[in-house]
């Protein structure tokens, strides 16, 4: 049986078998392939991936029903509408997946907890000094043009843009992710977004049979448009559905050079960034108790997708999910308990420049 190897900071080991789709691949490629490795696992925990199909059939003696699913107590939850599984090994979980890998980030955080630390949904940079500044914040908030920013102009090094790992003993680990350009990227990482544009972009030939069928035989198709067009509809429907244009991900040492990722540091201190209707820019001291319930709460708006499972993973004694919920709050609470916080609260239509420019007067680098 072989394996791709992913080293978790020495903590758990992710292996990958070849047998997965190269969709999954991809999927798990964007969110660990920092630590891709080779030689065989050596973590005290670890979490083997294989395709969905290739979970064991339940004993039918020993199988419960919960809703879709089917289990064994404590040892196996299988998902069939959502192709998912999961089995307790020894030495941590076996995975059983067919689409996305946003299930095995996690199991990735069940097993750090037990080693006392926590993934959260927010970016990171290190200063000069080697000390982290934690910056969580919602999805499209300016984390990641703000990072960029900081990282490429202040000397400052990455730990991530959107996910890394608090300790409870005040330390960052890095999860550094590759960049997910998006449209709003376009003047903070220009360079990218030119090499992107080079790319030939890919149309699968079911979406080009359906266009061109669309195209031949919608009645007056060209006066339709353009009638639309004159009239301002068509650039109103097409704003007010199109989806924010996802270009592609970027790894982060193709756009800042391999030495821009650090692998941890001590916490200095968190700056919680919210955009919000106002007209100023407020910086404003946070208290630790509502960080901690913004960083709990936060973490898991970003899992949304994949809840259903975890709320069964309680539901058939897989995972003790009052235990978690306490132990999430302990470690939040331990890592942020000595740097100060503070809220920037920015403006909605504040532009990635005035982000920057507003952080540096706040913020000593």
């Amino acid at each position: 049986m072989a394996f791709r190897v992913y080293r978790f900071h020495g903590l758990v080991d992710v292996l990958v078998d070849d047998g997965v789709s190269a969709s999954l691949q991809r999927s798990i490629d964007f969110q660990i392939a920092h630590f891709r490795d080779e030689g065989e696992a050596t973590a005290p925990w670890r979490i083997e991936v294989f395709p969905y199909e290739r979970v064991a059939d339940v004993d039918a003696d020993a199988a419960t029903r919960f809703h879709l699913s089917q289990a064994v107590t404590g040892s196996l939850l299988d998902m069939p509408p959502q192709r998912v599984a999961l089995r307790v090994e020894a030495w941590g979980y076996s995975l059983f997946l067919h689409g996305g890998s946003g299930f095995l980030m996690v199991a990735l955080q069940l097993l750090l907890h037990a080693q006392g630390l926590s993934l959260v949904h927010a970016g990171a940079i290190s200063d000069p000094s080697g000390r982290v500044i934690l910056l969580p914040g919602a999805g499209g908030v300016g984390k990641t043009a703000l990072i960029a920013r900081l990282v490429r102009d202040c000397r400052c090094q990455l730990l991530g843009d959107d996910v890394v790992a608090l300790s409870d003993r005040g330390r960052v680990l890095s999860v550094p992710r590759a960049f997910v350009l998006k449209e709003y990227h376009r003047e903070t990482l220009p360079d990218a977004f030119a090499s992107a544009a080079r790319r030939p972009r890919r149309v699968s030939p079911g979406v080009r049979r359906a266009l061109r069928f669309a195209y031949r035989n919608a009645p007056f198709m060209g006066v339709t448009l353009k009638l639309l067009s004159m009239a301002g509809v068509l650039e109103n429907v097409v704003a007010r559905f199109r989806p924010p244009a996802e270009i592609e991900a970027v790894p982060v040492s193709s756009l800042f050079g391999p030495s821009a990722v650090a692998a941890e540091g001590p916490l200095r201190e968190t700056v919680f960034l919210e955009r919000y209707a106002g007209a100023a820019f407020r910086f404003e001291p946070l208290d630790g108790k509502a960080l901690v319930r913004r960083l709990f709460s936060i973490m898991h708006h970003e899992w949304v997708d994949h809840m259903r499972a975890f709320w069964q993973l309680g539901a058939v004694e897989i995972a003790d999910l009052p235990a978690y919920f306490i132990e999430m709050a302990r470690i939040l609470e331990a890592a942020t308990a000595a740097p100060a916080s503070h809220i920037l609260r920015i403006p909605e239509a504040a532009t990635p420049e005035e982000l920057t420019r507003c952080f540096l007067e706040k913020v000593s680098l």
